[in-house]
C-alpha cells in the first residue's frame, strides 16, 4: 500500500498503527533532505476538520470501512485480508505436516542375539569296541589251535593204522574244531566291525557339528548385515525427517515474513467516512481517496515526521505493476523506531477547508 502526503506518494510498511512516522525511500540515492513535517490541523473552535485521506490498494475489498461509518483513532480501515487469509491457510497446513512429522516415530532397530555357542566335541572312546574285539581275537586262536592239534592227532592216527572207528571218531572232532574255528573267526570279524562303525559314527558327528558351527557362523552374520543395514535406514529416514522439518520451518518463517509485510492502515483521528472515491488504477493498485470529517480535538498522530531515504534495487514505482507486496526498487516507507516494519499500502492525508463541499 502506499500513501499521499502533500501530493506525493509514499508506500508504507508497518504492521501496527500508522502514526505517520516513516522513513521515505527515495527513488534515487541521493543526498537525504530535511525531514518533512506533518502538521497537525489547526484546531477550530468546533475541532472538527475535513481530511482527505489517500491510499493505495490492491483491491476494494481491502477497505473495511463504508461512506457514513464512524472510525476511532487506531481503528483498522484498510487490510490486506485476502493474502492474510491466504498465509494464515497455507501456514495452518504446513504446521499441521510439520506436526505430522515431527510426531512420526522412527523404530530403531533390534540388535541381533548372540546365537548359543555349540558344545564341543568329546574325544572318541573305543574301549568296549576293543576289548571284545580282543576276546573274539582269544577266542579265535584258540579255536584255530585246538582245529590244528585235532588235526595232528587224525594225521597220526591214520598213520600208525588206528581202528577205523577211531579215525572216524576223531575225524567228527576235528569237524567240530573247525566249526567252532570259523564261528570265532566271524565273532571276530564281527567285532572289527563294530570298531569301524564306531570310527564312521564319530566321523560323521564331526562333519555335522562343523556344518552346524558354519551354519550359526553364516546366519549371525546374516543378521548382523540385516542389523546394518537397517540402522543405515534409519539414518536415513532421520536424516530425511530433519530436512523436512526444516525445510517447513524455513517455509513457515517465510510465511510469517509475508504476514509481518501486510499492511493494516488505521485511523489517526477520530472521524466519520463522508465520502470514498477511486481516482483511478495504476498497475495492480487502486488509488482511493476518503474523505473524513475528523475530531482533532483529543486525538492526534503519533508523530509527523518522514525521512527519505533510498532503498536498494533502483527507482520505484509507487503501488507497482503487475505484482503484489513491494517489489525491488520500489518506493516505501520505513517506520520510525517507535513502529514495526511490513509491507503495506499507505494513506496520506490532506487538510481541507472546513467550509469546502467535499
Amino acid at each position: 500500500m502506499n500513501i499521499t502526503i502533500n501530493g506525493q506518494w509514499l508506500s508504507i510498511i508497518t504492521c501496527g498503527i500508522i502514526s505517520f512516522s516513516a522513513v521515505a525511500i527515495a527513488q534515487t540515492p541521493e543526498p537525504l533532505p530535511p525531514p518533512a513535517q506533518l502538521q497537525p490541523p489547526p484546531s477550530s473552535p468546533d475541532s472538527n476538520r475535513t481530511l482527505r485521506l489517500k491510499l493505495q490498494v490492491r483491491a476494494i475489498d481491502h477497505l473495511l470501512v463504508k461512506e457514513g461509518d464512524t472510525i476511532k483513532q487506531g481503528q483498522v480501515i484498510a487490510d490486506q485480508i485476502d493474502d492474510r487469509t491466504r498465509l494464515n491457510a497455507q501456514k495452518l497446513s504446513i504446521e499441521e505436516s510439520l506436526k505430522r512429522i515431527q510426531d512420526g516415530v522412527i523404530l530403531e532397530p533390534i540388535a541381533p542375539l548372540k546365537p548359543p555357542e555349540l558344545s564341543a566335541i568329546p574325544n572318541p572312546i573305543y574301549a568296549a569296541e576293543e576289548a571284545a574285539i580282543n576276546k573274539a581275537k582269544a577266542i579265535l586262536e584258540r579255536t584255530t589251535e585246538k582245529a590244528k592239534l585235532q588235526q595232528r592227532m587224525l594225521d597220526l592216527l591214520r598213520t600208525s593204522n588206528a581202528l577205523p572207528e577211531m579215525v572216524e571218531h576223531e575225524t567228527v572232532k576235528l569237524g567240530e574244531a573247525i566249526a567252532e574255528s570259523e564261528s570265532a573267526m566271524a565273532e571276530y570279524d564281527l567285532a572289527k566291525g563294530q570298531l569301524l562303525k564306531a570310527q564312521a559314527d564319530y566321523q560323521k558327528l564331526q562333519y555335522d557339528h562343523s556344518v552346524n558351527l558354519s551354519r550359526a557362523i553364516e546366519e549371525q552374520s546374516r543378521a548382523a548385515q540385516i542389523y546394518q543395514q537397517r540402522l543405515g535406514e534409519v539414518a536415513e529416514q532421520k536424516r530425511i525427517k530433519e530436512s523436512q522439518v526444516s525445510q517447513l520451518k524455513l517455509q513457515l518463517q517465510a510465511i510469517d515474513d509475508k504476514l509481518g509485510l501486510l499492511a493494516q492502515i488505521k485511523s489517526p483521528y477520530d472521524a466519520q467516512v463522508r465520502r470514498i472515491r477511486i481516482i483511478d488504477q495504476v498497475g495492480n493498485f487502486l488509488n482511493v481517496e476518503l474523505v473524513l470529517s475528523a475530531n482533532t480535538a483529543n486525538t492526534s498522530p503519533n508523530s509527523n515526521t518522514f525521512s527519505p531515504i533510498t532503498k536498494p534495487g533502483g527507482s520505484g514505482n509507487p503501488g507497482g505493476t503487475g505484482g503484489g507486496g513491494t517489489s525491488a526498487g520500489s518506493t516505501i516507507a520505513t517506520p520510525s523506531p517507535t513502529s514495526e516494519p511490513i509491507e503495506s499500502s499507505g494513506g496520506g492525508v490532506e487538510d481541507t477547508d472546513p467550509d469546502e463541499d467535499q
